[in-house]
């Protein structure tokens, strides 16, 4: 994996130098030896794949879940993004006209039908307590007061610790190593 270089030398202020975040052709190189090992191990060792999936689908939320802050309207917004990305495969699939159809000559459409709608998908999960509210002011806005208390409470630490646990294993090994 590439090092991250420093993007400003410390300046004298105490803080400490952020790490620059890698560009777009980095990130694209990246994701794309990650699709390469994934498809080697979907030919060289199947019974991995599984495995490998749904660790690069936690990292996935992960990732969506700390760009939004964590909390309840990360939550909110993973579980509205996801239903609604589930929501459009599902529709692409029964709108398809086959298997063939699917694959086939309609692929490139497939695509860009699907990020379009992804990105649909992302605007109306960033407005999901909108849409709470919307469906019953009295009841949404009273769901999700409770939903606040409650996550807080309850759910949050439990979310986080499913979430962090490797983040947590890499730290202790780095602790003790």
């Amino acid at each position: 994996m590439a090092e991250r270089r420093d993007a400003a030398p410390d300046k004298g202020n105490g803080k400490a130098a952020r790490k620059r975040k890698p560009g777009v052709v980095e990130r694209a190189k990246q994701q794309g030896r990650e699709l390469a090992d994934l498809g080697n191990t979907a030919v060289n060792a199947p019974r991995e794949l599984p495995s490998k999936l749904g660790h690069k689908f936690r990292n996935f939320l992960h990732a969506m879940y700390t760009a939004r802050g964590g909390g309840l309207y990360a939550t909110g917004f993973v579980i509205n993004f996801l239903f609604l990305e589930i929501q459009t495969f599902i529709q692409e699939v029964q709108t398809s006209t086959g298997v063939g159809g699917f694959f086939g000559d309609q692929i490139i459409h497939l695509i860009f039908r699907f990020t379009l709608q992804s990105l649909v998908n992302t605007i109306e999960s960033f407005l999901w307590p909108l849409s709470l509210i919307q469906w019953s002011p009295v009841f949404g806005g009273v769901a999700l007061a409770a939903a606040y208390i409650v996550f807080n409470r309850y759910i949050k630490k439990r979310l986080e610790a499913l979430l962090f646990s490797n983040d947590l294993q890499a730290s202790s090994d780095e602790s003790t190593g």
